[in-house]
């Protein structure tokens, strides 16, 4: 379907900011998160750039579920949106073996920030101590940097630490999770894996 401006109600207004309401059975929540879906109404052929600016935020029902978002940019009568609008989210990774020095990367959801990381072990480290680590660009999230323990912790240990500098991503940014040769190869991987949840904030 298209967007329909006759479902957008404005619920909220202060401090040159607003909060909008869209309802609609007809589209998905896939469909109203595309890029370009609140732009010009099919039928009165008025564009939501009349009412939206960035930073407002747009409550959906979609007809599959329900979605905060936010308006990111407004230029001319091109609309885009963005999760958000204090929604944080946790995205999850595993580690499929710590004892092979490696990364993996994940994309931030939306602008904003990485507040905190946990690591979750699923297996005993027996011998050598190493790190994991959570970077953006090439740099040290500072203060999400995590040393396993020896032996002696099996599976179920969990490390957590908050982020206090060089967090901040954009949408879409690569965040890397790296970690070092945490054992020998006499280890099983399923014995020394490992999954690592990160939190990110909207701004």
């Amino acid at each position: 379907m298209a967007y329909d401006i006759s479902n957008l109600a404005l619920v909220a207004h202060g401090n040159n900011n607003k909060v909008y309401r869209y309802t609609t059975t007809a589209d998905t929540l896939a469909t109203v998160l595309a890029s370009g879906y609140f732009g010009k109404d099919s039928t009165t052929l008025q564009q939501s750039s009349d009412m939206l600016d960035a930073g407002d935020i747009l409550l959906v029902s979609a007809s599959d579920g329900l979605a905060n978002l936010r308006v990111d940019t407004v230029s001319g009568t091109t609309v885009t949106t963005e999760m958000g609008s204090g929604e944080t989210q946790w995205l999850v990774t595993d580690i499929e073996n710590l004892f092979v020095a490696a990364a993996k990367y994940i994309a931030a959801p939306f602008d904003g920030v990485i507040r905190r990381a946990k690591v979750i072990t699923n297996g005993e480290v027996q011998t050598t101590v190493g790190a994991i680590r959570v970077l953006k660009g090439g740099t040290l999230v500072t203060g999400l940097s995590f040393s396993i323990d020896q032996s002696g912790q099996g599976a179920g240990e969990v490390y957590q630490s908050t982020a206090t500098g060089a967090n901040t991503v954009s949408e879409g940014d690569a965040v890397q999770i790296a970690w070092d040769k945490m054992g020998d190869a006499e280890i099983n991987a399923n014995e020394a894996d490992a999954c690592v949840m990160i939190e990110f904030v909207p701004a």
